[in-house]
């Protein structure tokens, strides 16, 4: 069950609650700070979209490649790359680069697609003025560079949409 974000009290005791309505001006100021920031939030969770399904598509392409094609990869690379991957990574061969593929591929793409989703609901609600506490995660998951490969808008994106939501509304802003 979800509600107005207005509806919820922050906190006030029942008769404050109660004496308090909200004024017209007030409910569009809210919503008026709430548009922006999940507007942008949809789109940051559009642009995310992109390198999330690129990935998981280039996951799907790793089976194609033959071993002659990935140890032709790996011969591309000066010895010192090689060395390094060898040492630090255990790749030695064609299996273990295909290995290392899969896991770069699907699951960095799958976990980008996931949080590209949750951005792009949590904008939809933000803009709705629904479901204030998915708005919250999403723009928490916004916040991640992780998570966010478009950290340039991500980022100050989630810290926008975070500011926005767990701003308590003052006694001086409901009188003036």
């Amino acid at each position: 069950m979800s509600q107005d974000y207005e509806d919820e009290d922050f906190g006030q005791d029942d008769a404050e609650a109660k004496r308090r309505e909200p004024l017209p001006t007030e409910a569009a100021a809210a919503s008026g700070r709430l548009l922006l920031p999940g507007i942008f939030m949809i789109v940051t969770g559009i642009v995310n979209l992109v390198p999330g399904a690129t990935l998981l598509w280039l996951g799907y392409q790793v089976p194609k490649l033959t071993d002659a094609n990935l140890q032709e990869i790996l011969d591309q690379m000066n010895p010192a790359q090689r060395a390094q991957m060898a040492d630090q990574m255990g790749i030695a061969g064609p299996t273990e680069l295909r290995k290392f593929y899969y896991i770069a591929f699907d699951g960095g793409g799958g976990v980008i697609l996931a949080c590209a989703l949750l951005t792009l609901v949590g904008g939809i609600c933000m803009c709705a003025r629904k479901a204030r506490w998915l708005a919250v995660i999403s723009a928490l998951v916004t916040l991640l560079p992780v998570a966010s490969p478009c950290c340039l808008l991500g980022m100050p994106v989630g810290v926008w949409a975070l500011v926005v939501l767990l701003a308590r509304r003052s006694p001086q802003s409901v009188a003036g």
